[in-house]
């Protein structure tokens, strides 16, 4: 059975680390750490991700809401936000997105794996 294959979208690059060595460790595949949202639609496109890990707010001039939008419509993959943000508005922006997930910064490793897991046995489920 083939790993995983996770998209990190992250302009921190120490928290895009710290989540690279989680998901390592849990066996899931990196493919890329990107820090804007225009390189996160550009990476989908070639490498199609099982998964994006996406922030909200991102260097480049879309946000982590609008890539991820553009993601879900055009090729379908599943997202997972992660954010400091957890205001009504920045949630109700990201529910626009369909994410399959939202985890508030400072993440835990704990909460990481947990998300990532249930969202592959999501997508399982939705396939019969």
């Amino acid at each position: 059975m083939r790993k995983k294959k996770i998209l990190i979208v992250e302009d921190e690059l120490i928290i895009a680390q710290f989540i690279q060595k989680i998901l390592i460790k849990d066996k899931y595949e990196v493919c890329a750490i990107v820090s804007s949202g225009e390189e996160a639609i550009r990476t989908v496109e070639k490498i199609m991700p099982d998964l994006v890990l996406m922030d909200i707010v991102l260097s480049g001039k879309l946000s982590g809401v609008e890539a991820a939008t553009q993601i879900n419509s055009d090729f379908g993959v599943p997202i997972i936000f992660l954010t400091a943000y957890a205001d009504e508005k920045t949630l109700e922006g990201a529910i626009s997105a369909d994410p399959y997930g939202y985890l508030v910064k400072p993440v835990r490793e704990k909460d990481i794996r947990a998300a990532v897991k249930m969202v592959f046995h999501m997508i399982q489920r939705e396939k019969g």
